[in-house]
Protein backbone atom coordinates (compact mmCIF):
# COMPACT_ATOMS: atom_id res chain seq x y z
CA UNK A 1 0.00 0.00 0.00
CA UNK A 2 1.47 3.43 -0.96
CA UNK A 3 2.33 5.80 1.71
CA UNK A 4 -0.91 8.11 0.95
CA UNK A 5 -3.05 4.98 1.29
CA UNK A 6 -1.85 4.06 4.35
CA UNK A 7 -2.10 7.53 6.14
CA UNK A 8 -5.96 6.92 5.41
CA UNK A 9 -6.07 3.55 6.58
CA UNK A 10 -6.12 4.86 10.26
CA UNK A 11 -9.37 7.02 9.52
CA UNK A 12 -7.52 10.36 9.85
CA UNK A 13 -6.99 12.41 6.95
CA UNK A 14 -5.53 15.98 6.61
CA UNK A 15 -6.92 18.29 4.26
CA UNK A 16 -3.95 19.05 2.08
CA UNK A 17 -3.71 14.91 1.44
CA UNK A 18 -7.61 14.71 0.21
CA UNK A 19 -6.99 15.95 -3.06
CA UNK A 20 -3.97 13.14 -3.67
CA UNK A 21 -6.28 10.52 -2.03
CA UNK A 22 -9.40 10.80 -4.42
CA UNK A 23 -7.28 11.62 -7.44
CA UNK A 24 -5.77 8.18 -6.69
CA UNK A 25 -9.37 6.87 -6.23
CA UNK A 26 -10.48 8.48 -9.34
CA UNK A 27 -7.62 6.76 -11.61
CA UNK A 28 -7.90 3.17 -9.95
CA UNK A 29 -11.52 3.53 -10.68
CA UNK A 30 -10.38 4.92 -14.69
CA UNK A 31 -7.89 2.07 -15.09
CA UNK A 32 -10.72 -0.72 -14.00
CA UNK A 33 -13.11 0.52 -16.54
CA UNK A 34 -10.38 0.73 -18.86
CA UNK A 35 -9.36 -3.28 -17.86
CA UNK A 36 -12.18 -5.23 -20.63
CA UNK A 37 -10.30 -6.02 -23.52
CA UNK A 38 -10.50 -3.96 -26.94
CA UNK A 39 -12.99 -6.08 -29.26
CA UNK A 40 -11.00 -7.68 -32.19
CA UNK A 41 -11.95 -5.86 -35.27
CA UNK A 42 -11.32 -8.64 -38.00
CA UNK A 43 -8.73 -7.74 -41.00
CA UNK A 44 -11.04 -7.44 -44.65
CA UNK A 45 -12.00 -4.75 -46.73
CA UNK A 46 -12.97 -1.39 -45.32
CA UNK A 47 -14.38 1.01 -47.67
CA UNK A 48 -13.05 4.21 -46.32
CA UNK A 49 -9.11 2.61 -47.05
CA UNK A 50 -8.21 4.42 -50.30
CA UNK A 51 -5.46 2.16 -52.86
CA UNK A 52 -4.57 4.28 -55.84
CA UNK A 53 -5.41 3.01 -59.47
CA UNK A 54 -1.38 3.32 -59.67
CA UNK A 55 -0.82 0.82 -56.75
CA UNK A 56 -3.90 -1.28 -58.44
CA UNK A 57 -2.06 -1.78 -61.47
CA UNK A 58 1.65 -2.30 -60.35
CA UNK A 59 0.35 -5.27 -58.51
CA UNK A 60 -1.90 -6.60 -61.34
CA UNK A 61 1.33 -8.59 -62.38
CA UNK A 62 1.10 -10.65 -59.01
CA UNK A 63 -2.45 -10.96 -59.60
CA UNK A 64 -3.82 -9.31 -56.55
CA UNK A 65 -6.55 -6.94 -57.18
CA UNK A 66 -8.17 -4.73 -53.63
CA UNK A 67 -9.69 -7.73 -52.87
CA UNK A 68 -6.64 -9.82 -53.06
CA UNK A 69 -4.54 -7.37 -50.80
CA UNK A 70 -6.94 -7.63 -47.80
CA UNK A 71 -7.07 -11.48 -48.75
CA UNK A 72 -3.17 -11.48 -48.13
CA UNK A 73 -2.96 -8.65 -45.23
CA UNK A 74 -5.64 -11.60 -43.41
CA UNK A 75 -3.36 -14.28 -43.84
CA UNK A 76 -0.67 -12.91 -42.71
CA UNK A 77 -2.50 -11.52 -39.66
CA UNK A 78 -3.78 -15.06 -38.76
CA UNK A 79 -0.57 -16.21 -36.91
CA UNK A 80 0.12 -12.88 -35.44
CA UNK A 81 -3.27 -11.39 -34.42
CA UNK A 82 -5.54 -14.17 -34.86
CA UNK A 83 -6.90 -12.54 -37.81
CA UNK A 84 -7.12 -8.89 -36.06
CA UNK A 85 -5.97 -5.20 -37.01
CA UNK A 86 -4.51 -4.62 -33.68
CA UNK A 87 -3.78 -7.48 -31.25
CA UNK A 88 -1.43 -5.49 -29.55
CA UNK A 89 1.04 -7.55 -27.39
CA UNK A 90 3.54 -6.89 -24.31
CA UNK A 91 7.38 -7.45 -23.87
CA UNK A 92 7.65 -11.73 -23.82
CA UNK A 93 9.93 -11.57 -26.92
CA UNK A 94 11.51 -8.88 -26.04
CA UNK A 95 9.97 -6.36 -28.48
CA UNK A 96 8.92 -4.21 -25.78
CA UNK A 97 5.50 -3.47 -27.82
CA UNK A 98 4.11 -5.20 -30.62
CA UNK A 99 1.04 -4.42 -32.83
CA UNK A 100 -0.73 -4.33 -35.43
CA UNK A 101 -1.01 -6.82 -38.19
CA UNK A 102 2.82 -7.28 -39.06
CA UNK A 103 3.67 -6.64 -35.57
CA UNK A 104 5.22 -3.89 -35.86
CA UNK A 105 7.13 -2.82 -32.74
CA UNK A 106 10.19 -0.88 -30.99
CA UNK A 107 12.42 -3.74 -30.79
CA UNK A 108 13.14 -3.36 -34.36
CA UNK A 109 12.52 0.03 -34.30
CA UNK A 110 9.26 -0.77 -36.71
CA UNK A 111 6.51 1.13 -34.95
CA UNK A 112 7.86 4.44 -34.64
CA UNK A 113 7.69 5.15 -38.79
CA UNK A 114 3.78 3.73 -37.86
CA UNK A 115 3.00 6.71 -34.69
CA UNK A 116 5.46 8.97 -36.67
CA UNK A 117 3.41 9.08 -39.58
CA UNK A 118 -0.51 8.68 -37.92
CA UNK A 119 1.17 12.55 -36.38
CA UNK A 120 0.96 13.49 -39.83
CA UNK A 121 -2.27 12.99 -41.08
CA UNK A 122 -3.72 15.57 -38.96
CA UNK A 123 -3.26 18.93 -39.93
CA UNK A 124 -3.01 20.84 -36.31
CA UNK A 125 -1.70 20.02 -33.01
CA UNK A 126 -5.04 20.86 -31.91
CA UNK A 127 -7.15 18.44 -34.14
CA UNK A 128 -4.40 15.58 -33.14
CA UNK A 129 -4.60 16.30 -29.19
CA UNK A 130 -8.91 16.14 -29.75
CA UNK A 131 -8.56 12.56 -31.40
CA UNK A 132 -5.56 10.87 -29.28
CA UNK A 133 -7.35 12.33 -26.64
CA UNK A 134 -10.33 9.64 -27.43
CA UNK A 135 -8.20 7.02 -28.87
CA UNK A 136 -5.56 6.92 -25.92
CA UNK A 137 -6.52 9.13 -23.06
CA UNK A 138 -3.80 7.52 -20.71
CA UNK A 139 -0.90 6.66 -22.52
CA UNK A 140 -1.12 8.69 -25.59
CA UNK A 141 1.28 11.26 -23.75
CA UNK A 142 3.70 9.05 -23.60
CA UNK A 143 3.31 7.09 -27.22
CA UNK A 144 3.13 10.22 -29.08
CA UNK A 145 6.19 12.30 -26.90
CA UNK A 146 9.63 12.85 -28.65
CA UNK A 147 11.51 10.20 -26.62
CA UNK A 148 8.95 7.73 -27.61
CA UNK A 149 8.89 8.65 -31.34
CA UNK A 150 12.81 8.15 -31.64
CA UNK A 151 14.69 5.60 -33.58
CA UNK A 152 15.64 3.98 -31.27
CA UNK A 153 13.73 4.96 -28.18
CA UNK A 154 15.10 6.74 -25.56
CA UNK A 155 16.01 4.86 -22.02
CA UNK A 156 12.92 6.52 -20.46
CA UNK A 157 10.69 6.02 -22.76
CA UNK A 158 11.90 1.74 -22.83
CA UNK A 159 11.62 1.60 -18.85
CA UNK A 160 8.08 2.97 -18.89
CA UNK A 161 6.70 1.22 -21.46
CA UNK A 162 9.21 -2.40 -19.86
CA UNK A 163 7.04 -1.19 -16.63
CA UNK A 164 3.65 -1.97 -18.42
CA UNK A 165 4.38 -5.81 -19.28
CA UNK A 166 4.33 -8.19 -16.40
CA UNK A 167 5.03 -12.03 -17.46
CA UNK A 168 5.55 -10.67 -21.09
CA UNK A 169 2.12 -9.26 -21.05
CA UNK A 170 0.61 -5.70 -21.18
CA UNK A 171 -1.56 -4.41 -18.20
CA UNK A 172 -5.07 -4.49 -20.04
CA UNK A 173 -5.20 -0.34 -20.47
CA UNK A 174 -2.40 0.20 -22.32
CA UNK A 175 -3.21 -3.01 -24.08
CA UNK A 176 -6.65 -1.23 -25.26
CA UNK A 177 -5.28 2.00 -26.04
CA UNK A 178 -2.89 0.67 -29.02
CA UNK A 179 -5.74 -1.74 -29.80
CA UNK A 180 -8.03 1.37 -30.26
CA UNK A 181 -4.89 2.83 -31.84
CA UNK A 182 -4.53 0.42 -34.21
CA UNK A 183 -8.28 -0.14 -34.86
CA UNK A 184 -9.10 3.40 -36.19
CA UNK A 185 -9.74 3.74 -39.55
CA UNK A 186 -6.51 6.41 -39.87
CA UNK A 187 -4.13 3.61 -38.62
CA UNK A 188 -6.09 0.88 -40.28
CA UNK A 189 -5.31 2.76 -43.41
CA UNK A 190 -1.16 3.27 -42.68
CA UNK A 191 -1.45 -0.68 -41.67
CA UNK A 192 -2.56 -1.09 -45.46
CA UNK A 193 -0.15 1.33 -46.90
CA UNK A 194 2.40 -0.50 -45.32
CA UNK A 195 1.34 -3.65 -46.42
CA UNK A 196 1.42 -2.74 -50.00
CA UNK A 197 4.79 -0.99 -50.19
CA UNK A 198 6.10 -4.46 -48.61
CA UNK A 199 3.92 -6.25 -51.22
CA UNK A 200 5.65 -3.99 -54.05
CA UNK A 201 9.47 -4.64 -52.93
CA UNK A 202 8.46 -8.33 -52.94
CA UNK A 203 7.68 -8.07 -56.40
CA UNK A 204 11.57 -7.43 -57.32
CA UNK A 205 12.25 -10.57 -54.58
CA UNK A 206 10.13 -12.81 -56.85
CA UNK A 207 11.77 -11.83 -59.99
CA UNK A 208 15.52 -12.68 -58.80
CA UNK A 209 14.04 -15.94 -57.25
CA UNK A 210 11.85 -17.03 -60.00
CA UNK A 211 13.48 -15.11 -63.14
CA UNK A 212 11.70 -17.62 -65.53
CA UNK A 213 8.69 -18.89 -63.64
CA UNK A 214 5.28 -18.05 -63.91
CA UNK A 215 4.70 -16.45 -60.03
CA UNK A 216 2.11 -18.38 -58.33
CA UNK A 217 -0.44 -17.12 -55.50
CA UNK A 218 1.69 -19.60 -53.63
CA UNK A 219 4.68 -17.79 -54.21
CA UNK A 220 3.24 -14.56 -53.54
CA UNK A 221 1.38 -15.86 -50.35
CA UNK A 222 5.43 -17.60 -49.11
CA UNK A 223 7.24 -14.36 -50.60
CA UNK A 224 5.37 -11.88 -48.86
CA UNK A 225 5.61 -14.21 -45.36
CA UNK A 226 9.11 -14.43 -45.64
CA UNK A 227 9.99 -11.05 -46.10
CA UNK A 228 7.49 -9.37 -43.03
CA UNK A 229 9.10 -12.12 -40.53
CA UNK A 230 12.03 -12.35 -41.90
CA UNK A 231 13.59 -9.26 -44.33
CA UNK A 232 14.96 -11.04 -46.96
CA UNK A 233 15.38 -14.11 -48.63
CA UNK A 234 18.12 -16.60 -49.20
CA UNK A 235 20.92 -15.22 -51.64
CA UNK A 236 21.80 -16.40 -55.24
CA UNK A 237 24.38 -18.55 -54.54
CA UNK A 238 22.48 -20.40 -52.33
CA UNK A 239 19.46 -20.25 -54.24
CA UNK A 240 21.93 -21.72 -57.35
CA UNK A 241 22.99 -24.75 -55.22
CA UNK A 242 19.95 -25.63 -53.70
CA UNK A 243 17.95 -25.69 -57.21
CA UNK A 244 20.85 -27.62 -58.86
CA UNK A 245 20.48 -30.30 -56.19
CA UNK A 246 17.08 -30.78 -56.23
CA UNK A 247 17.38 -30.54 -60.18
CA UNK A 248 19.22 -34.10 -60.19
CA UNK A 249 17.75 -35.50 -57.65
CA UNK A 250 15.21 -38.62 -57.94
CA UNK A 251 11.47 -38.40 -56.52
CA UNK A 252 12.89 -40.39 -53.85
CA UNK A 253 16.27 -38.45 -52.77
CA UNK A 254 13.63 -35.38 -52.89
CA UNK A 255 11.33 -37.31 -49.96
CA UNK A 256 14.08 -38.31 -48.06
CA UNK A 257 15.38 -34.39 -48.50
CA UNK A 258 12.15 -33.69 -47.31
CA UNK A 259 12.15 -36.22 -44.29
CA UNK A 260 15.00 -34.79 -43.22
CA UNK A 261 13.98 -31.12 -43.00
CA UNK A 262 11.07 -32.83 -40.90
CA UNK A 263 13.11 -34.59 -38.42
CA UNK A 264 15.30 -31.12 -37.83
CA UNK A 265 11.95 -29.08 -37.48
CA UNK A 266 11.02 -32.10 -34.40
CA UNK A 267 14.20 -32.07 -33.05
CA UNK A 268 13.98 -28.29 -32.35
CA UNK A 269 10.73 -29.03 -31.08
CA UNK A 270 12.37 -31.17 -28.83
CA UNK A 271 14.55 -28.83 -27.25
CA UNK A 272 13.91 -26.45 -24.36
CA UNK A 273 14.71 -23.13 -26.05
CA UNK A 274 12.61 -22.41 -28.88
CA UNK A 275 9.28 -20.53 -28.30
CA UNK A 276 5.40 -20.15 -29.81
CA UNK A 277 5.64 -23.99 -31.11
CA UNK A 278 4.24 -25.94 -28.02
CA UNK A 279 0.69 -26.48 -29.20
CA UNK A 280 2.01 -26.85 -32.94
CA UNK A 281 4.60 -29.59 -32.97
CA UNK A 282 3.05 -33.14 -33.00
CA UNK A 283 0.26 -32.40 -35.41
CA UNK A 284 2.60 -30.35 -37.97
CA UNK A 285 5.23 -33.26 -37.82
CA UNK A 286 2.48 -36.24 -37.98
CA UNK A 287 0.68 -34.48 -41.40
CA UNK A 288 3.65 -33.30 -42.53
CA UNK A 289 5.28 -36.66 -42.79
CA UNK A 290 2.10 -38.33 -43.98
CA UNK A 291 1.94 -35.66 -47.01
CA UNK A 292 5.29 -36.51 -47.93
CA UNK A 293 5.33 -40.19 -47.60
CA UNK A 294 2.36 -40.18 -49.84
CA UNK A 295 4.25 -38.52 -52.47
CA UNK A 296 2.08 -35.43 -52.28
CA UNK A 297 4.20 -32.65 -52.50
CA UNK A 298 4.61 -30.74 -55.69
CA UNK A 299 7.64 -29.61 -57.17
CA UNK A 300 6.81 -26.29 -56.46
CA UNK A 301 6.43 -26.76 -52.69
CA UNK A 302 9.55 -28.89 -52.48
CA UNK A 303 11.89 -26.01 -53.46
CA UNK A 304 9.98 -23.80 -51.76
CA UNK A 305 10.32 -25.96 -48.36
CA UNK A 306 13.86 -25.61 -49.30
CA UNK A 307 14.43 -22.31 -49.31
CA UNK A 308 12.41 -22.03 -46.49
CA UNK A 309 14.82 -24.19 -44.74
CA UNK A 310 17.54 -22.18 -45.85
CA UNK A 311 16.37 -19.31 -44.27
CA UNK A 312 14.79 -20.55 -41.29
CA UNK A 313 18.23 -22.36 -39.87
CA UNK A 314 20.15 -19.13 -39.71
CA UNK A 315 17.40 -17.11 -38.00
CA UNK A 316 18.85 -15.90 -35.42
CA UNK A 317 16.85 -13.71 -33.02
CA UNK A 318 17.62 -14.45 -29.24
CA UNK A 319 19.99 -16.85 -30.21
CA UNK A 320 17.55 -18.60 -32.97
CA UNK A 321 14.38 -19.18 -30.29
CA UNK A 322 12.25 -18.83 -33.17
CA UNK A 323 13.73 -20.63 -36.10
CA UNK A 324 11.31 -23.61 -35.41
CA UNK A 325 8.17 -20.68 -35.62
CA UNK A 326 9.68 -19.21 -38.50
CA UNK A 327 10.00 -22.70 -40.17
CA UNK A 328 6.54 -23.87 -39.41
CA UNK A 329 4.82 -20.66 -40.63
CA UNK A 330 6.37 -20.53 -43.96
CA UNK A 331 5.76 -24.89 -44.45
CA UNK A 332 2.27 -24.07 -43.51
CA UNK A 333 1.51 -21.88 -45.96
CA UNK A 334 3.76 -24.21 -48.86
CA UNK A 335 1.94 -27.22 -47.88
CA UNK A 336 -1.47 -26.22 -47.02
CA UNK A 337 -1.66 -28.03 -43.35
CA UNK A 338 0.00 -27.41 -40.32
CA UNK A 339 -0.17 -25.65 -37.02
CA UNK A 340 0.68 -21.87 -36.00
CA UNK A 341 -0.08 -20.62 -32.39
CA UNK A 342 -2.42 -23.74 -32.23
CA UNK A 343 -4.54 -22.39 -35.19
CA UNK A 344 -4.77 -25.87 -37.49
CA UNK A 345 -5.34 -25.71 -40.81
CA UNK A 346 -6.28 -29.14 -42.23
CA UNK A 347 -6.70 -28.73 -45.95
CA UNK A 348 -3.62 -29.62 -48.18
CA UNK A 349 -3.12 -27.25 -51.21
CA UNK A 350 -3.80 -29.10 -54.55
CA UNK A 351 -1.00 -29.84 -56.71
CA UNK A 352 0.70 -32.19 -58.72
CA UNK A 353 3.20 -34.70 -56.98
CA UNK A 354 6.33 -34.65 -57.33
CA UNK A 355 8.26 -35.50 -60.85
CA UNK A 356 9.78 -38.84 -60.83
Amino acid sequence: MSAGLTACAGGHMSSNRQPIFWALVFFSMLFQALSVEAKCVPVGDIKAVTISPTVLSSLSKLNMDREGIFRAIHAVSEPETSGCWAGASGNFDGQIVSVGVLQWNYGQNSLQPMIRRYREKFATEAAFRVNIGNVMPIFGKLIFSEGCRRIPITTDCQTTLEAQSQNGRLNSVVREEFDNLFNSETMIQIQVDRFIALVQSVSDDLSRIFPSEHVTSLKVKWAIDTKTQQGSFPGNADIARTRKSLASASAERKRVSIAGIVHWYEGLCSTIDQGGIWRDCSFNIAEWTKLNSTGAVSDEQCELLHFTFLRSRVAQGMSGYWQALSFQRRARIILGVGSVGGDIQKLPATTSRLAP
